[in-house]
C-alpha cells in the first residue's frame, strides 16, 4: 500500500528553505537577505502581439525562472534559476504545486521550493517521464582540486573552449539549444576559466609577435586588392618600388560589415558561426591569461585611415610619374631607332655627284653632319655600279632630302598651327558668345511672352468678375423690382386697366432679361396676357378665350395709332422663334415645367395671330 506524501506545508515566499537551515550559507550572499521569484518572458509588454514565428518555439523563448535576492538594504541582484535535468521526450518541468521525492520521501512542493532546491549546489534536481515522480537527491562531491593548483573562484576550463571554433577567438552567433541554455546559466556568476600564468615580458613578446603578423598579412592583401594590372616589364629592377614597410603604424579598424555578413551567412544555414574579429590586437594575450583587459587606444582610426590613404596617394602619384616618364623614354628610343635604321641605309662611300659627304648611318652623325670639305675628295677606285644601286642611291637621296625640307619647314607648319588653333578658339570663343547672346534673347522673349500671357489672364479674369458682378447686381435689382411690383399688384382691387399696367411693366422686364442657368425662367416672370389676377391663374388658365378676352379689355385704354404696335410687339414677344433664339426654355432645369412653359407660349402666340392679322 502507498504511503501518502507529506504536505511541506505553506510556502512562506522569499524565506521558505524547505526545513534545511544549511541552505541559508549556500543560497544567500548575505545572512539577512531575502529570496523572491518571478518569471521572465521575453514576450512581454508587446501591445500589439506578436505574431508566431519559428523562434518562439525555441527553448530560450520560453518563459524562465528568476531568483531575486534583497538586501536588509533594499538593494536588489537577481539572475536566471537553474533548469532541472530532464530525461529524454520531457518538455518541460510540469506545473505546481505537486508531488516530488525529496531524499527518498515524498512531499507536496511549491515551484518555490522547487526553484530553492534547483539553486542550492548540494541537491540534484531531476525531471522523469510521467507517471515517475520528480526526484531530488544529494549532489555528487565536487572533485578536489589537485595538489599545487591556485586556489580561486574560476572553474577549469570546459571541453567545448579547447574545440576549433573555441580557438578561433571569435564571437559565437547562433541559436542555443537547451543544454547550452542550461550551462549558460548556471555558469552566469563565473566569466573567465583559468589558465597557465606567464611573466609581462612573455606576454609582451607574444603581443608584438601577433601584431607584427598580423599587420604583414593585412599589408600584403591591400597591396594584392589595390595594385594595378601592368606589364611586368615596364619597370626595370632597379625602378621597382619597394614593397612598404609600415610595420611601425597603426592599421585602421576592421571592417563591421565582414563580420556582419559572416554573421549573416551562418544564420542562414542554421549552424553556429564564430564571428572572426582580426583585429583583436591581445587575442593571443587573453587566450593565454584570462584576466588580461583591452589595449588602449593610442590613436584615432579616422586619422589612422588619413594617413594611410595619404601615403597610398602619393604612391599612386609616384607610379604615375614613373609611367610618365617610361612612356617618354620609349618615344625617344624609338625616333632614334628610326632615324638610325635610315641612316644604315646611306652609302659609306663619298657621292661625288651631291658635292658632299653622306652620312655614316647614326642619328648623331644625320643631326650634326659636319659643313661640306673645300677640299677636293680622294677619287675612290671605280667600281662598276648597276642602274639598280641607282635607283637605290636615289631613293635614298630623295628621302634624305625630305626629311631636311620637313625639318626645315617645322618652325612654318608650328606657327600655322598655332593660327589655326587661335582661330579656332576665337571662333569657338565668337560662338560661344553668340550662343549666349540667343540664349539671353529667348529668355528675354519667354519672360515677356509669359507676363504678357499673365496679364493676359489677369485682364481676362478681372472682365469676368467685373461682368459677374454686374450681373448679379443687375439680378438683384431685378429682384427687388419684382418683389416691388409683387406687392403693388397684389394690393387693391383688380381692373383691366391694372392688368394692362402690369402687362407692360412685365413686358419691359422679360425683353431685356437674359435668362441663363443662373438666373432661370420662372412662370411668374412671364407677361402672359391675361386678365386674372397675379397668383389667381396657371398654366391651364392660359388659352385663347383668355387672350382674346385680354385684348378686347384694354384696347379703350390704348391709343388707336398705339394699338396696332402694342398687338405685333406682343406677336413677336411670344412667337416660337424667338424663344428659341433667346434660348429661354434652355433656363429651365426642370423638364416638366419647360414644356408646360413652351405650350402655354404656343397658345398665346397662336391666340395673337389672328388679331395680329387683323389689323393689317
Amino acid at each position: 500500500m502507498a504511503s501518502t506524501p507529506s504536505v511541506a506545508g505553506p510556502s512562506t515566499g522569499p524565506n521558505d528553505y524547505n526545513g534545511d537551515r544549511s541552505q541559508l550559507s549556500r543560497l544567500l550572499r548575505h545572512p539577512n537577505s531575502t529570496l523572491s521569484f518571478a518569471s521572465f518572458d521575453p514576450t512581454i509588454a508587446h501591445t500589439g502581439g506578436i505574431k508566431p514565428t519559428k523562434n518562439h518555439q525555441l527553448e530560450n523563448y520560453r518563459p524562465k525562472r528568476i531568483v531575486i535576492e534583497t538586501s536588509p538594504e533594499g538593494a536588489s541582484i537577481w539572475r536566471f534559476v537553474p533548469r532541472a535535468r530532464r530525461e529524454e521526450g520531457v518538455l518541460d518541468e510540469g506545473v505546481w504545486p505537486r508531488v516530488v521525492e525529496v531524499c527518498g520521501e515524498r512531499i507536496i512542493l511549491t515551484e518555490d521550493q522547487w526553484d530553492i532546491y534547483k539553486l542550492d549546489p548540494a541537491y540534484d534536481c531531476l525531471v522523469p517521464a510521467p507517471p515517475r515522480f520528480s526526484v531530488i537527491t544529494k549532489a555528487a562531491p565536487a572533485p578536489t582540486s589537485p595538489i599545487g593548483a591556485r586556489p580561486g573562484k574560476r572553474r577549469p576550463r570546459s571541453p567545448l573552449a579547447e574545440s576549433p571554433q573555441k580557438r578561433q577567438r571569435g564571437r559565437s552567433v547562433g541559436v542555443l539549444t537547451s543544454s547550452d541554455e542550461d550551462s549558460g546559466d548556471e555558469d552566469m556568476p563565473f566569466t573567465h576559466a583559468a589558465g597557465p600564468r606567464r611573466s609581462k615580458s612573455q606576454l609582451r613578446d607574444l603581443q608584438a609577435q601577433s601584431r607584427r603578423a598580423r599587420r604583414e598579412k593585412t599589408l600584403r592583401a591591400q597591396a594584392q586588392q589595390e595594385q594595378p594590372i601592368q606589364d611586368e616589364d615596364m619597370f626595370s629592377p632597379s625602378e621597382r618600388e619597394p614593397g612598404p614597410d609600415l610595420r611601425g603604424q597603426s592599421l585602421p579598424p576592421g571592417s563591421a560589415s565582414k563580420r556582419r555578413k559572416v554573421a549573416q551567412g551562418g544564420m542562414a544555414t542554421g549552424q553556429p558561426i564564430i564571428e572572426e574579429d582580426d583585429e583583436d590586437e591581445d587575442a593571443v594575450a587573453r587566450e593565454l591569461d584570462p584576466r588580461a583587459a583591452k589595449r588602449t587606444r593610442t590613436a584615432s582610426p579616422t586619422s589612422t585611415r588619413r594617413t594611410l590613404g595619404s601615403k597610398r596617394a602619393a604612391r599612386e602619384r609616384d607610379k604615375q610619374a614613373r609611367w610618365s616618364r617610361l612612356m617618354a623614354s620609349r618615344k625617344k628610343d624609338r625616333e632614334r631607332d628610326f632615324m638610325t635604321g635610315i641612316m644604315e641605309e646611306v652609302p659609306t662611300s663619298t657621292s661625288t655627284s651631291y658635292g658632299s659627304s653622306t652620312p655614316q648611318g647614326t642619328a648623331d652623325r644625320f643631326e650634326s653632319r659636319p659643313a661640306p670639305s673645300t677640299t677636293p675628295p680622294e677619287d675612290p677606285p671605280e667600281t662598276p655600279i648597276t642602274d639598280e644601286e641607282r635607283a637605290r642611291r636615289a631613293a635614298l637621296e630623295d628621302s634624305i632630302r625630305k626629311l631636311q625640307e620637313l625639318e626645315r619647314d617645322k618652325p612654318l607648319w608650328d606657327e600655322a598651327a598655332k593660327q589655326r588653333r587661335m582661330r579656332e578658339t576665337a571662333e569657338e570663343d565668337e560662338q560661344r558668345a553668340a550662343a549666349e547672346r540667343r540664349r539671353q534673347a529667348a529668355a528675354a522673349q519667354a519672360a515677356r511672352e509669359r507676363r504678357q500671357q499673365f496679364e493676359r489672364e489677369e485682364a481676362e479674369a478681372q472682365a469676368r468678375a467685373d461682368a459677374e458682378r454686374l450681373e448679379r447686381e443687375a439680378a438683384a435689382k431685378r429682384a427687388q423690382e419684382r418683389r416691388k411690383q409683387k406687392q403693388r399688384w397684389e394690393t387693391g382691387p383688380w381692373t383691366p386697366a391694372r392688368a394692362l399696367d402690369r402687362y407692360r411693366a412685365l413686358c419691359d422686364a422679360f425683353d431685356a432679361t437674359k435668362y441663363s442657368l443662373n438666373e432661370p425662367l420662372t412662370f411668374a416672370d412671364v407677361p402672359w396676357p391675361v386678365l386674372h389676377a397675379p397668383g389667381a391663374f396657371d398654366v391651364a388658365d392660359i388659352d385663347w378665350a383668355a387672350v382674346e378676352a385680354f385684348f378686347q379689355a384694354v384696347r379703350p385704354y390704348v391709343r388707336v395709332e398705339e394699338y396696332k404696335v402694342f398687338v405685333e410687339k406682343s406677336h413677336r414677344r411670344f412667337h416660337p422663334d424667338r424663344w428659341r433664339s433667346r434660348r429661354i426654355l434652355a433656363s429651365v432645369a426642370d423638364e416638366a415645367e419647360r414644356e408646360e412653359l413652351e405650350l402655354a407660349a404656343n397658345v398665346t402666340a397662336q391666340a395673337l395671330t389672328p388679331l395680329w392679322r387683323d389689323l393689317k
